[in-house]
Formats: C-alpha cells, structure tokens, sequence
C-alpha cells in the first residue's frame, strides 16, 4: 500500500524513498499487482517526474504490455489512462 501512495503523491514524500517502495514492490509485487497497469503508468509518471527517463521507460514498457493485454471494454473505461501513456509515451521515445 505505501507504494501506491507514493505514487500518487510524490510530492510530499522524499523521493527516495517512494522509489525505494516502488522498487520493492515491483520486484516482489503480490499477485495482483504484476500486471496493474495504472501501478507501472503512475511509477513511470513519477520516475520521469524525478529526471529518471530510463526507468520510466522501463516502466512505461511495462505499462504498455499489461494495457495492451487489456479487452477494449477495460481500455475504454478510463480514457485518462490512454492520454496519460500517450503522453509519457512521447516524452520517453516510445509509442502507444
């Protein structure tokens, strides 16, 4: 759970440590992580927000194989998350 929040609030929580729970996580994740694509979008997010363009485009990378794995019904749910990855998407060298 605290990597979750640190992802969504790295604003207020020292960077290293946020990247540190993250590491873990994604390394050690629960079952129901490995493939969370809104955890890899947001991480990505917060590494290219912190100057970390190669991990963030590792995580990107991540994020982009667990949506496109996603049914059309679940990528349409939340359009943000499209706009979002295409965004990062760019800022990384890649494509959506």
């Amino acid at each position: 759970m605290g990597a979750f929040v640190c992802v969504c609030v790295p604003s207020i929580l020292d960077t290293s440590l946020c990247a540190s729970l993250s590491h873990r996580l994604t390394h050690t994740p629960p079952a129901h992580v490995q493939s969370d694509h809104l955890f890899e979008l947001n991480y990505a997010i917060t590494l290219y927000n912190n100057g970390e363009q190669d991990k963030a485009r590792e995580h990107f990378l991540a994020f982009k194989a667990s949506y496109e794995a996603l049914d059309d019904e679940a990528k349409m749910a939340d359009a943000d998350v499209a706009i979002q990855g295409g965004q990062l998407a760019g800022l990384v060298g890649e494509t959506m």
